[in-house]
């Protein structure tokens, strides 16, 4: 029953992302956060099953705030840095582009995109540690595949939150 976990956040991983009917849906109810709220209240469940109400509620909330970030200026994973040097920042963009700087590091390289998804997919994990933060490598993982391999970013959508779902089935053992 729980690995049914592993594609509802595969999915809502990539409603997050605008696919499917999400979209219309944002349009529709005026808020564009809810397959987010959705994501962080299901990859959360291991709280909410072991009686924790309020920390599952807190927690979920954490790893929505951090799936709200955005990644834009990573998506290609490095191959093309001059896009992601002139594309949208993002939150995490602050603390990423300071570090890239400060070790020479091209601001939309490889590297750049492996530390961005990297501290997210820790951030967002975190609440499940210590499997949580295995997200820390599987989230720029899947992005590096999907654009390597398949050059779709909604692979990589499905991908990570099939990884989290994976992870959340980890911490319910």
């Amino acid at each position: 029953m729980k690995l049914l976990l592993i594609p509802l956040i595969a999915f809502l991983s990539r409603l997050s992302g605008g696919g499917f009917f999400a979209p219309k849906l944002e349009e529709k109810i005026k808020f564009g956060g809810l397959p987010e709220i959705a994501f962080g209240f299901a990859l959360n469940l291991p709280w909410l099953l072991s009686g924790h109400w309020l920390v599952y509620i807190l927690t979920s909330l954490w790893s929505y705030g951090w799936m709200e970030t955005g990644h834009g200026p990573a998506m290609r994973m490095g191959e093309n840095p001059s896009s992601a040097q002139s594309g949208r920042k993002v939150f995490l963009s602050k603390v990423v582009d300071k570090v890239c700087n400060k070790f020479g590091f091209m601001l939309g390289g490889w590297q750049y995109c492996w530390l961005l998804f990297g501290l997210k997919g820790f951030l967002i994990g975190l609440p499940l540690a210590p499997w949580g933060l295995m997200l820390a490598v599987l989230w720029p993982l899947s992005y590096f595949v999907a654009n390597r391999v398949f050059n779709k970013n909604e692979i990589a959508e499905y991908m990570t939150g099939a990884f989290a779902g994976l992870v959340c089935c980890m911490v319910m053992t």
